[in-house]
Order: C-alpha cells, then sequence, then structure tokens
C-alpha cells in the first residue's frame, strides 16, 4: 500500500473489505477526520461503541501499525496541505449549493 496514502484515501480503498464495526468507525473517521488527532484509542472505542481491540485492528487494517501511526500520518499530511474539515450539517446546505452552482457552471461551458 502506498505509504504516502492519507486514511481517507485508505479507508475509500478498503471500506468492501471491512467488518461491520470497521466500517462504523470508518464513517465516524470520514465525518471527523480532525477529531482523529485529539482523540484516544479508547475515546474513539468509545465515541463508536466498539472495543478497544476493534479500533486497534480498524488501523491495522488500514496499513498502520497503531492508532498513534495512523494520527501521525494524518498529521503530516494536514502539514502537507491535504485539507481536513468537518462538514457540519449546518454546512451540508451551503455545500449542496456550491456544488450545484458548479454543476451549473459547467453544463453553460458545453453549450
Amino acid at each position: 500500500m502506498d505509504t504516502k496514502a492519507n486514511i481517507l484515501e485508505r479507508i475509500a480503498v478498503n471500506f468492501a473489505q471491512l467488518s461491520p464495526t470497521a466500517r462504523d468507525i470508518a464513517n465516524y473517521v470520514q465525518q471527523n477526520p480532525l477529531a482523529l488527532l485529539s482523540m484516544s484509542l479508547s475515546e474513539l472505542a468509545l465515541a463508536n461503541k466498539a472495543s478497544k481491540a476493534s479500533v486497534s485492528r480498524f488501523f491495522r487494517q488500514l496499513g498502520y501499525d497503531s492508532h498513534k501511526q495512523a494520527k501521525q500520518a494524518l498529521l503530516q499530511s494536514r502539514n502537507d496541505g491535504f485539507p481536513l474539515a468537518s462538514v457540519a450539517v449546518s454546512d451540508q446546505n451551503h455545500l449542496d449549493n456550491e456544488i450545484h452552482n458548479i454543476q451549473q457552471s459547467f453544463q453553460e461551458l458545453s453549450s
């Protein structure tokens, strides 16, 4: 696996092979990537109603040796300029509107 791939890319590539519990953890990390930087393994387990062992397995399934290594890789991605943001529900309407505007612009360019 590409050692430069960030955790979100690794989740996307491996999602189909993950167990149901690991998929729940993956969904949580995808929706809250910055939480990974501040949460301990125990806190991630609690937030996902999973065991610490399940969370540890999740990171190993993605190719990391540990939660700490995944956290360091995510921090490095952020430092390298990879944008990390959590999209709050209140921001979703704004995001949907922006996507609609971009799609409209491309449609008008093609005509």
